[in-house]
């Protein structure tokens, strides 16, 4: 009698078994079939990503930051502008001078006002001039490091490889 419990408990136990074991291979299978399924979006993804990085110039996958205010403050080429901004403004004050011993008051402040407009035109021409020399030695710098987004520094708090002094290098 002892024995047909024991094949009793066994039989239940297997019955009890099936379901489970049978429960556990579909629960892998289900997990299974859910890995590869998102395996290969994400290696979709990936291919996309990379034909989009590859359509942008420089194709390249890295960040890069300048600080401008360095590059005014340090560079030889924007003190170079700066001076002749300087001599410029200096040429300017001096006619504007000699001319006004001439002139009544009324003239005098309508030349004082073409003197000044002449200032801010020669200040954005020169300023012009430095940034078209910044985004060409800009655009070297990017290219030569596969850059393909470079961001001010001004705003950044941690991120990006800091190209200033390159750019300063391709300046001089």
């Amino acid at each position: 009698m002892m024995f047909k419990d024991l094949s009793l408990i066994r039989r239940q136990r297997s019955q009890w078994h099936r379901p489970v074991i049978l429960g556990l291979i579909v629960l892998v299978f289900v997990f299974a079939g859910t890995a590869i399924y998102y395996h290969s979006r994400i290696s979709a993804l990936e291919e996309q990503l990379g034909n989009l990085q590859n359509s942008f110039p420089g194709s390249g996958s890295g960040v890069g930051a300048i600080d401008m205010q360095r590059i005014m403050e340090e560079s030889p080429r924007a003190r170079y502008y700066q001076e002749k901004l300087d001599e410029r403004g200096l040429e300017i004050e001096e006619e504007f001078e000699a001319r006004a011993q001439e002139l009544d008051e009324e003239e005098i402040h309508e030349y004082q006002q073409e003197a000044y407009d002449l200032y801010w035109e020669v200040r954005e021409e020169l300023e012009a001039q430095l940034n078209q020399e910044i985004t060409k030695a800009l655009e070297e710098v990017a290219e030569e490091l596969g850059l393909s987004l470079v961001i001010a520094r001004q705003g950044i708090h941690l991120g990006g490889k800091d190209i200033t002094q390159e750019v300063m290098e391709k300046l001089e």
